[in-house]
């Protein structure tokens, strides 16, 4: 009797051990999904600002487009892709 008693806590252990390591994978599915969605973000809001670009009217609206895309995207690289505060970003 106290051997099947044994066994049957050490399976309950076991399961619990997998539920743990199961449970901590998920999170981890859960927030690379996350990330991938937000680089999808990235890319499709890159495009967009890439064609908003090219048809700009003039040569003077494309460089104060070029100016804020190219701070709106650092921000994000920075922000999404390195974590880092924005705020807290070195800049020479």
């Amino acid at each position: 009797m106290t051997s099947e008693t044994r066994t049957d806590k050490e399976e309950y252990d076991m399961c619990e051990h997998f539920k743990n390591v199961y449970e901590k994978m998920s999170k981890k599915v859960k927030s690379q999904e996350k990330e991938i969605h937000d680089y999808k973000k990235i890319l499709m809001m890159s495009y967009s600002f890439i064609r908003l670009i090219d048809e700009a009217p003039s040569e003077l609206c494309q460089e104060h487009l070029i100016e804020i895309v190219r701070g709106f995207m650092s921000g994000l690289i920075d922000e999404i892709i390195f974590k880092v505060d924005p705020e807290e970003v070195f800049i020479p």
